[in-house]
């Protein structure tokens, strides 16, 4: 099952869980970059969370997919607290960051995956249909995982 959360600065969008993967990963294919404010990315983490808690199925994996674009700044305190809070309820956050190249912020946005096999750096957001491609393939990945999606 698939479900997703998309951040802009006109608002939040929720996507409840759906069997439907192949859509919704044919939108995240088509991802570009758009602008989110600081406010808004506080208010992602904690709808990816609500998402969770409210349509996320107990008994499978729980996966999310944060895309952060390189002018973003995700190491403020709240979004440390805000993953932290995640990963303590057995959610496990991949991140991808889209054209960064400055070590000390790489370094701050891989403290909000879970692992370092979790995190994914790419040179720009055309990189995302490789990506998108590598994560819906695998033996159990349409069966059983909830994977939830951050569009930045």
């Amino acid at each position: 099952m698939l479900g997703y959360v998309v951040c802009e600065n006109n608002g939040t969008t929720i996507q409840n869980f759906h069997p439907y993967m192949d859509s919704t990963l044919e939108q995240l294919r088509t991802v570009s970059q758009n602008n989110a404010s600081s406010s808004r990315r506080e208010k992602c983490i904690s709808s990816l969370r609500r998402l969770f808690k409210e349509s996320g199925r107990h008994e499978v994996v729980q996966i999310a997919l944060m895309i952060i674009a390189h002018q973003d700044h995700w190491n403020d305190d709240h979004t440390l607290s805000e993953a932290k809070a995640m990963k303590q309820k057995g959610i496990t956050l991949l991140v991808v960051t889209i054209g960064r190249r400055n070590f000390k912020e790489l370094h701050s946005l891989r403290s909000i995956a879970t692992s370092d096999d979790k995190f994914f750096v790419l040179p720009s957001f055309e990189d995302l249909k490789k990506l998108a491609s590598d994560l819906s393939t695998g033996s159990c990945l349409r069966k059983c995982l909830n994977l939830s999606i951050v569009l930045k």
